[in-house]
C-alpha cells in the first residue's frame, strides 16, 4: 500500500547537486529530516483505525501496521513514498490494499483455510487521514528542500 507525495521536483534537483557535489552530509541530514516529517504525518492513521474498522481488527492492526518512507530521486518516479505493511502472526502480509477499499477478508467460523468471508468496512482507513494533512506535509517537505538548497549554495 502506498501514498504518494507530488511536487518534489526539488528533491530530484537536490540528489543531482548532492551527487555531483560529493555531499553526503546534507543527503543524510535531507534524509533526516524527511522522515522526521513523514513520521509526525503517519501518526494520524493508526490513531484512526477504530473509525473504519471493528474494534478486535483495528487494534490488532495498529500493533503490526508500520508506514514507512520510500526516497526516489531518480528515474520517472521521483519524490517521496509512503509505503505500509502489516504482517500476520503467521508472517504473511496482510491485504492493506483491499481494507483500505472497504474489504475486510476473513475465514469463515470452523474453516481456517478457504473460503474466506468478505466484510464491507469504511474505505480509507489509510487515504483519508493522510490527505487530511498532505497539503501541510508537503509544505514543511518543500522548507527543508529551501534549507538544505540554501546550506547546499553556501
Amino acid at each position: 500500500m502506498q501514498a504518494k507525495i507530488t511536487g518534489a521536483e526539488e528533491f530530484a534537483a537536490l540528489a543531482r547537486k548532492f551527487h555531483q557535489l560529493g555531499r553526503t552530509d546534507l543527503r543524510r541530514e535531507l534524509d533526516k529530516s524527511i522522515n522526521r516529517s513523514v513520521k509526525d504525518f503517519t501518526a494520524n492513521v493508526p490513531k484512526s483505525l477504530h473509525t473504519y474498522l471493528p474494534d478486535q481488527y483495528a487494534a490488532v492492526l495498529k500493533t503490526e501496521l508500520k508506514i514507512r518512507p520510500r526516497k526516489r530521486s531518480t528515474g520517472r518516479t521521483v519524490g517521496v513514498r509512503l509505503v505500509a505493511t502489516a504482517l500476520k502472526p503467521d508472517g504473511r502480509k496482510r491485504e492493506l490494499a483491499a481494507l483500505n477499499a472497504g474489504k475486510l477478508f476473513h475465514p469463515l467460523w470452523g474453516s481456517w483455510r478457504k473460503p474466506r468471508q468478505v466484510q464491507k468496512v469504511k474505505p480509507g482507513f489509510f487515504d483519508e487521514p493522510l490527505l487530511a494533512d498532505a497539503a501541510k506535509v508537503r509544505r514543511q517537505l518543500l522548507l527543508v528542500f529551501d534549507r538544505i538548497t540554501r546550506k547546499l549554495a553556501g
